[in-house]
């Protein structure tokens, strides 16, 4: 009995599914169609229908709207206010100042090595050379004297007249002898002994106790920067020395 019901609920299925299908179009009516072809063929200018979306949900632009560029993407001209190339024309541009520079220190027997160089990188630019002595020991000396009794006697005539002097020691080349004062320069040492000249001491003499180092400077009162980037690429030729700022106005120039 149970086999018979499946059996009849298999068949009453298969029915159906073949009724539903339109296989038994001739035999039974057609049934109702869910998709209702036929009012999508009477449908007119179908083409002009647009779904609008939900309220709630955000709007899509357009593909001819995204395609346009917007104000804001607008490329600028190059004519445009804002281009910095307009707003700086070359003639507002100010050349950078010209500052004062100085090479060296060079010894006198270096500067006689890159002196040709100098003068060559210099050509139709305003420059000079700077010595300057450091250093050196210079005496203000009075002397040799025949004995050490004569020395004393000349001291004491020089304190009698205001003037100090010292009894050289550990010079045997000086001794016996006065100094009337050491300086570091010879300029210095001639300047007293020309005011002990003036006040009658006329036989004190400059002597040289250590030689003056001389130190050479090349100085440019008025460098651009392309003269300053001439002079460092020209550093190896000068002995390794690079243009800097100027120091105090000190030393005679030459």
């Amino acid at each position: 009995m149970l086999r018979l019901l499946v059996l009849v609920l298999l068949l009453a299925n298969l029915g159906y599914y073949a009724w539903t299908a339109g296989h038994l179009e001739g035999l039974l009516s057609i049934p109702p169609s869910s998709r209702e072809p036929e009012r999508l063929q009477r449908q007119v200018r179908p083409e002009i229908v647009q779904i609008a979306p939900p309220a709630d949900s955000p709007r899509v632009p357009s593909p001819a709207a995204t395609s346009a560029p917007t104000p804001q993407e607008a490329p600028a001209s190059p004519a445009s206010p804002a281009s910095p190339a307009s707003a700086l024309p070359a003639s507002a541009v100010a050349a950078a100042p010209a500052v004062c520079l100085e090479i060296g220190p060079y010894t006198e027997a270096e500067y006689a090595g890159v002196e040709a160089t100098v003068t060559q990188a210099l050509q139709g630019v305003d420059w000079s050379v700077r010595r300057q002595e450091r250093g050196g020991v210079f005496l203000v000396y009075l002397g040799k004297y025949p004995s050490r009794e004569a020395l004393l006697r000349r001291q004491e005539e020089l304190r009698a007249a205001g003037i100090r002097a010292e009894e050289v020691r550990s010079s045997p080349q000086l001794e016996p002898g006065l100094s009337l004062g050491r300086f570091t320069s010879r300029d210095s040492a001639e300047s007293r002994a020309l005011d002990l000249a003036n006040r009658g001491v006329r036989a004190a003499r400059v002597i040289t106790i250590t030689p003056a180092a001389v130190r050479v400077q090349v100085r440019i009162p008025a460098a651009d920067a392309a003269l300053h980037s001439r002079l460092d690429s020209l550093a190896p030729r000068l002995l390794g020395r690079q243009a800097s700022p100027c120091s105090a106005d000190t030393g005679a120039s030459t």
